[in-house]
């Protein structure tokens, strides 16, 4: 969504899907591969979602990343669990969400924290997105290891290192 608003409709990576709870998630991962018009070119799961990607009538190829690993009762919940502002954009297939900060620090680029719940794989994600011409001023870092240094992370969460599927690799 993020990209499709902010950058002049630029066609997104990946769609991120999240759930209300585990059952909504079992059913829309029970109906993929029931459009004969798309196949199913690859799937791949890890413990926080599974990764496919699509290929539609006219080969046009795209990744959907079905999440398991988090559920919100409203997107304001949803918002809550992403690490920086920059992800706060969702949609329901009748409305537009954006987080407080959303389009501002999206459309200048900036990376500002939000939570952080798994910050080894928010380290991972600062440096993906620097590579997508994000940046962070020396607040935000700062923020960050303040966040870090003080947050009380259970230790399965300084284990995780990635969370989704990048083209080779997890990330």
């Amino acid at each position: 969504v993020r990209d499709a608003y902010c950058h002049n409709g630029k066609m997104p990576n990946d769609i991120d899907l999240f759930f209300k709870e585990e059952s909504d998630f079992e059913e829309t991962l029970s109906r993929f591969g029931e459009d004969k018009s798309k196949k199913i070119v690859s799937k791949k799961e890890n413990d926080y979602n599974i990764s496919l990607e699509i290929e539609d009538e006219d080969q046009v190829q795209y990744k959907i990343q079905v999440i398991n690993f988090v559920y919100a009762l409203t997107i304001e919940e949803l918002f809550q669990e992403f690490d920086f502002t920059i992800c706060q954009f969702a949609c329901d297939f009748e409305n537009l969400y954006m987080g407080k900060y959303a389009v501002k620090d999206a459309l200048s680029k900036q990376l500002v924290v939000n939570t952080l719940t798994y910050p080894v794989s928010s380290l991972r994600r600062i440096l993906k997105y620097k590579d997508q011409g994000y940046s962070m001023c020396s607040g935000a870092m700062k923020d960050f290891i303040l966040k870090v240094r003080n947050g009380d992370f259970p230790e399965e969460n300084l284990d995780i290192e990635y969370i989704d599927y990048q083209k080779n690799n997890l990330t």
